[in-house]
């Protein structure tokens, strides 16, 4: 696979979801299809963080990141309050999902990121 380095904003679907495989530890590839499976316990699972609440929950909640939506925009901000006053920092996504995977993916491995460049 061939990698681009992109700004994180850049970074949506696959490739978001693949980056968060990352930084959690997963080992992880794409399907044929662009989804993201990561190996976990022996067993094969489908991992989409930027759209399932059960696999971001758990990572917003620990990393306490939080999310807004404000009233003059249709777009999200995601933070990460254990270091904001360090970083203030907003990341933003269509979603808050998006915005809060973008936000974590920027805590553990900064702002530009390399992604397989099939996946933009």
């Amino acid at each position: 696979m061939a990698m681009k380095t992109v700004a994180l904003e850049q970074a949506t679907g696959a490739a978001l979801d693949l980056l968060v495989a990352t930084c959690e530890g997963h080992l992880a590839s794409v399907t044929k299809s662009g989804e993201v499976i990561i190996l976990r316990e022996g067993i094969t699972d489908y991992f989409d963080p930027s759209r399932n609440w059960g696999w971001a929950g758990p990572i917003i909640e620990r990393e306490r990141i939080a999310t807004l939506c404000p009233a003059t925009g249709d777009f999200w901000d995601a933070r990460d309050s254990k270091t904001f006053t360090k970083n203030p920092q907003y990341y933003r996504g269509p979603t808050p999902l998006i915005a809060a995977m973008r936000c974590y993916v920027a805590s553990v491995m900064g702002e530009t990121v390399e992604v397989p460049e099939e996946l933009l």
